[in-house]
């Protein structure tokens, strides 16, 4: 099959190279992956979140991948909480550049850190390394921090 790697707002999974008779294909069909990305919950009330994260429950995946942005820096560990305690699934997350706002990226880590202390199903990518999905599958991530506000992202060389 060859290599594949999927680069989604720093999840990468990679399939080894050399992985004898790997179906990518079967592989999607017996996992069922839910991913969601800029879901941005400090602009929602509530009744909303909660509905989001029924509908996470509804959807039924085997595992959660978040690419990000999820909430501000004062709220992003609460509402990683909530989704833990409610999403009885493996949790595996990045931060965006949205998730350290209104606070500082080393407080943010440090109470990321110790919230991963207290739960059995958040996964934070960068610390939790390279996570095994199968015996030839594995997922890594880091954060992310971008902001088209500052740049010329139409010349990134000037």
């Amino acid at each position: 099959m060859g290599r594949l790697v999927e680069k989604v707002t720093g999840i990468v999974i990679q399939h080894k190279k050399d992985a004898p008779n790997l179906n990518f294909k079967e592989l999607v069909t017996k996992t069922h992956i839910g991913w969601v990305t800029d879901v941005h919950l400090d602009f929602i009330d509530r009744v909303r979140m909660e509905r989001f994260y029924e509908d996470i429950m509804i959807a039924g995946p085997d595992a959660l991948l978040i690419g990000g942005d999820i909430d501000d820096a004062p709220h992003v560990d609460h509402s990683l909480r909530l989704l833990g305690d409610l999403v009885p699934v493996p949790i595996y997350y990045v931060f965006g550049n949205h998730d350290f706002y209104r606070g500082s990226i080393a407080g943010v880590r440090g109470r990321i850190i110790r919230l991963i202390g207290t739960s059995s199903s958040l996964h934070w990518l960068p610390q939790a390394g390279v996570v095994p999905l199968t015996e030839n599958t594995c997922l890594v991530g880091h954060d992310s921090w971008a902001d088209a506000r500052f740049g010329d992202y139409e010349n990134p060389h000037q």
